[in-house]
């Protein structure tokens, strides 16, 4: 395909020239294509050609397609924090409940796979930004930790709820929950974590969850339950150290001991068998709620963090979060209960599933873009060990 592009009329444009030319328009092919699917499914030819350029000029601009995301997104992750912030409001505002950035699958997906370390993916210079204005407001120094907690905190619910809204709000769902109604409290909570007159928590010691010890794989399973769960075991292992896109049914099959024929024949996909072991994986959670390890539902977790949790990140970006596995995600049916006796309320009250679905967001929103947010942070001077302990003391704020 040659350079020339095709307007609105028939007729043919003037071929694009200039190296920001070229990146501007693969940029912007990249960016309409991202809205309205996952990375996963965006190929290099289908953002060239929309560009109108030879999709060789992706590798020769920015190395790979992973490296044009990087570049796309935090493009556009500037853009639209400027343009919420353009009409002198100061940050930090309410999250976005009732719409979400187009990027959100490929922020997920940046997150699953870390390609957010590779060039050009810089410090974001949001980050910095929302930095100073917070500053400003408070009277403080742009590196102070409480004004770094409070972006980090913001940047982490926002796009916590953004990834896995609808994993949450899918969760909820046997409850009867009033999902307008639960996107307008959440939103209006998050003001609660920059809110000085609200006291802060303390932070507990936290404790590594411990991963589930694999079944000996000195004989072959046998039997279909034996099967799944030498499977499932296997899985998880794997998930824990390394993203679902690294992880192939080969590997899962051979570690489980069975012929890799088995995952298609018991669960149909490599998909839906991490589907099950998500569900499976929250098992030590669940444990160490229930032992006082990990306390429910704050403070959160910001040192620590569960091990599957690039999978989480990539079961938001691929969309697989639609499967029957998902109908009752047993850490946010325990946070209900518990939140529902704490505050002398019904499980189905709207206020109990706000404080969940914002304190689920924010944690899991940490637990997935930790190292983005940190990464940033870090470059400005920041005490990350500092500003994770006041991160969990101020999402106590967030429950009544």
């Amino acid at each position: 395909m040659n350079s020339n592009t095709i307007d609105h009329m028939g007729n043919a444009e003037s071929p694009i020239r200039g190296r920001e030319a070229v990146r501007a328009k693969l940029m912007s092919a990249a960016a309409a294509l991202l809205a309205d699917a996952p990375p996963t499914e965006v190929t290099a030819k289908q953002i060239a050609d929309l560009a109108g350029v030879n999709h060789g000029q992706i590798h020769h601009y920015f190395g790979s397609k992973d490296d044009l995301v990087a570049a796309t997104i935090q493009d556009g992750d500037s853009h639209y924090h400027q343009s919420r912030l353009s009409d002198g409001e100061r940050f930090p505002l309410p999250i976005e409940t009732e719409v979400r950035s187009p990027a959100w699958r490929t922020l997920a997906y940046l997150a699953a796979t870390g390609n957010w370390r590779q060039p050009p993916f810089d410090p974001s210079p949001i980050v910095s930004a929302l930095a100073e204005r917070r500053a400003a407001d408070t009277g403080a120094s742009a590196t102070d930790t409480n004004v770094m907690a409070d972006v980090a905190a913001t940047m982490a619910m926002q796009r916590g709820w953004w990834i896995l809204r609808d994993i949450i709000e899918t969760a909820l769902g046997e409850f009867d929950p009033d999902i307008p109604a639960i996107r307008k409290e959440v939103a209006a909570r998050s003001q609660r974590l920059v809110d000085s007159e609200l006291p802060v928590g303390k932070p507990v010691e936290e404790t590594n969850i411990a991963p589930i010890d694999m079944l000996s794989n000195d004989d072959t399973p046998r039997g279909r339950q034996a099967v799944q769960q030498s499977l499932v075991l296997a899985a998880y292992e794997l998930l824990a150290e390394r993203p679902p896109a690294q992880v192939t049914a080969k590997e899962i099959a051979a570690l489980a001991g069975v012929n890799h024929g088995q995952v298609h024949h018991y669960f149909e996909s490599k998909e839906h068998l991490i589907a099950q072991t998500i569900r499976f994986g929250a098992a030590p959670m669940l444990e160490a709620m229930e032992d006082g390890s990990a306390p429910v539902p704050v403070p959160i977790r910001t040192t620590t963090r569960h091990p599957m949790w690039r999978t989480l990140a990539h079961i938001a970006s691929t969309e697989a979060w639609v499967h029957e596995a998902y109908g009752r995600a047993p850490v946010v049916l325990k946070m209900v209960e518990v939140t529902a006796e704490r505050t002398g309320k019904p499980t189905t009250n709207t206020s109990v599933h706000s404080q969940v679905a914002a304190v689920h967001a924010l944690e899991l929103g940490w637990a997935i873009y930790r190292d983005i947010i940190e990464y940033s942070l870090e470059t400005l001077g920041g005490d990350i060990p500092a500003v994770r302990d006041r991160l969990a003391a101020i999402s106590c704020r967030l429950v009544d």
